[in-house]
């Protein structure tokens, strides 16, 4: 059978700003359109597809579902079909229906003759929605002991197993979707996909993994300057003491004490950042502890600022005391 390559739009709406960042800096290291389709061809499904993609936070899914549910509580994932019927061939015990103007039972059974359907040529099948709550991967992940990629996957292909006919809320659904999840095809993917990805076109040697490590901490950097406000405060900074020091022709050893105190509050900001996400991972809600941690973390940058404040008036300061008053 030949696959075909599903499209997924994707939103994402958590809590704030930085939680967006974190998420989606996760998600650019992982496949979710070839996990999409490996759980696709494990249901027997192989047309072209599309489906929304939502990541929002405990708050949002909590109000989907009790809009659409009735069920005042978040949960892990909800599913919002657009087909009239399921894409899927399997006992009807295990799929869901739709009732015509709330008129007609189940069927008891799903003809087996039934042809599939067929989309026109290049005609997208849409399948419709998947929302997940992130906080709540977070909560899963830990629980279980694997990674929130690997979570967000599994929670992904049991929502598009939704979306194509199987019912989570009857227990011969649920049974069937965790199979699908669990057969070679899904399990394999969501494991292979869970994990990051080396930069395009390295190979598993040693000299790629060395490449890769100077890789992934370029990304690092790049993502503590992207999202954290007090290290673009840091650069600008930085940036004014460099300057000064090149205008006040200070001397080869002064600009090292300038660089070693520039690079130790970088360091020390990098760290709170590990910190603070470390946190927010082990400890979504709020904690006492959780605030402990990221205040003293965030006094150990207060203090290496204290120290660079100090280390720029020794070096910069007679510099500058004696062009002001020559």
């Amino acid at each position: 059978m030949n696959r075909q390559h599903p499209e997924i739009e994707l939103y994402i709406n958590a809590s704030d700003d930085e939680q967006n960042a974190a998420i989606q800096e996760m998600l650019n290291t992982l496949e979710l359109d070839q996990v999409v389709e490996n759980t696709l061809f494990a249901a027997g499904i192989t047309q072209q597809v599309m489906l929304t993609l939502l990541i929002t936070d405990e708050e949002g899914i909590r109000d989907l579902n009790k809009q659409y549910r009735q069920q005042d509580k978040p949960t892990d994932v909800l599913s919002f079909p657009l087909l009239e019927e399921p894409l899927v061939k399997a006992p009807a015990d295990e799929l869901w229906t739709k009732n015509d103007e709330g008129e007609g039972e189940k069927q008891e059974t799903i003809e087996e003759n039934r042809p599939a359907f067929v989309p026109p040529p290049g005609v997208i099948t849409n399948l419709g929605d998947v929302v997940i709550s992130w906080p709540t991967v977070l909560h899963q992940a830990n629980a279980a002991g694997h990674a929130p990629s690997y979570e967000l996957l599994y929670l992904l292909a049991h929502g598009v197993l939704h979306l194509v006919g199987y019912d989570d809320q009857n227990e011969a659904g649920y049974q069937r979707a965790t199979a699908v999840c669990a057969a070679d095809s899904g399990a394999e993917s969501i494991a292979t996909m869970s994990q990051p990805k080396l930069p395009q076109g390295a190979q598993k040697t040693e000299w790629s993994k060395f490449v890769a490590g100077f890789h992934y901490a370029f990304s690092g950097l790049w993502y503590a300057l992207r999202t954290q406000r007090n290290v673009r405060v840091h650069v600008v900074i930085a940036c004014l003491a460099i300057i000064m020091g090149i205008v006040l022709r200070i001397s080869a050893v002064e600009f090292a004490m300038i660089f070693v105190a520039i690079t130790g509050v970088f360091i020390a900001e990098m760290f709170n950042t590990v910190i603070e996400l470390c946190v927010d991972l082990a400890s979504p809600e709020y904690h006492p502890l959780a605030k402990v941690a990221k205040d003293v973390a965030a006094g150990a940058v207060l203090l290496s600022a204290m120290l660079s404040v100090v280390i720029g008036l020794f070096v910069l300061g007679p510099h500058i005391w004696a062009l002001m008053y020559r």
